[in-house]
């Protein structure tokens, strides 16, 4: 059986290139808010139209029984491995141990890594990658290249690059049962 591989993000509004192609179409997504997004509406396993939002399948039994079976196919893959505290591992030629400072305040649980001169990476507590800056080819400037946003972010200094970085970052983030159920009763009154 043939089956074709994957070079594009399968979000209709995003549709970059993946880093490397994949067969399975649940993972063919750049990142996961854009799984999320295509899935918000959509059943996991079938992919058909669900009623509800906030529920993730359609109802019917078959998709109940196959997501039971097989949760870790039908989920969003941790791509990056958590890092060790204190350290992170830089994938290149040779690995580089760079420590990791923790941020504090309301950035508690992100870290930010510099891979090589040209890119920080700010990571999550849980392993993912929350965002990319990255260096543009004039001068010692900046940009932020995941996630993406549009229109596109200006090219300026690292330390607001970070800073626009972390606000995109933190724009993307799920609110926990209790803040969103505020927040909801605060939109209804």
């Amino acid at each position: 059986m043939n089956t074709e591989l994957r070079h594009r993000c399968r979000n209709q509004r995003c549709r970059c290139k993946l880093p490397e192609p994949v067969e399975n179409p649940h993972r063919a997504f750049c990142c996961r808010s854009c799984f999320e997004q295509f899935y918000r509406t959509r059943c996991l396993v079938c992919e058909k139209h669900k009623h509800h939002q906030r529920r993730q399948l359609c109802g019917h039994v078959n998709c109940k029984r196959e997501k039971a079976r097989f949760p870790h196919l039908f989920e969003w893959p941790s791509t990056v491995p958590a890092p060790i505290a204190g350290t992170v591992k830089v994938t290149q030629e040779v690995p580089i141990l760079r420590p990791l400072k923790w941020l504090s305040g309301s950035l508690r649980g992100f870290a930010w890594a510099e891979t090589d001169g040209d890119t920080w990476i700010l990571h999550h507590r849980d392993g993912t990658v929350s965002a990319v800056v990255r260096r543009a080819e004039i001068g010692d400037h900046w940009w932020v290249a995941r996630p993406r946003v549009y229109p596109a972010p200006p090219i300026e200094p690292l330390a607001d690059a970070q800073r626009r970085a972390v606000h995109t970052a933190l724009w993307g983030l799920r609110l926990d049962r209790k803040s969103a159920r505020r927040v909801r009763a605060g939109v209804a009154a």
